[in-house]
């Protein structure tokens, strides 16, 4: 209630995290390090997790690939394209349709262009260590 007197509230949908908590960043942040279940088995245990957006993504590939997303986002075949994707739905919880959204591709599209990229960086090792050091970036921020 201090927080309202104050005019320093983050606003009821802002706290509002999951159905689950309601409170401040801060106490939000604890009930997450407290919060124990399976991910994979309880919805609210998986809104909990914060996950990197859609432009943390790009900006890790831009920087692996050292250059801007502007000049291979649409280029097919494009490995820098085609990691941003996986990562998105690996680690960044996003469906085929939003990635498909930020990368101008059908639904089907996407899932193909991901899983022929899953394909190759299974017989690529060097493409395997980079989408290795893209993830460990990604997750490390």
């Amino acid at each position: 209630m201090d927080g309202l007197r104050l005019g320093t509230s983050e606003g009821f949908p802002d706290q509002i995290q999951a159905g689950a908590c309601y409170g401040s960043k801060v106490f939000l942040a604890r009930m997450r390090e407290l919060m124990k279940g399976d991910a994979r088995e309880q919805k609210t245990a998986r809104q909990m997790i914060i996950r990197p957006d859609w432009k943390t993504v790009v900006k890790i590939i831009e920087k692996i690939m050292g250059e801007k997303w502007e000049n291979f986002q649409s280029s097919y075949g494009n490995n820098g394209r085609e990691m941003a994707m996986k990562l998105a739905r690996e680690h960044c919880g996003m469906t085929l349709r939003e990635i498909g959204a930020q990368t101008a591709l059908s639904y089907n599209a996407a899932a193909q262009a991901i899983h022929r990229f899953t394909q190759r960086i299974e017989n690529e090792p060097a493409l395997k260590d980079q989408y290795g050091k893209a993830a460990a970036t990604l997750l490390g921020m």
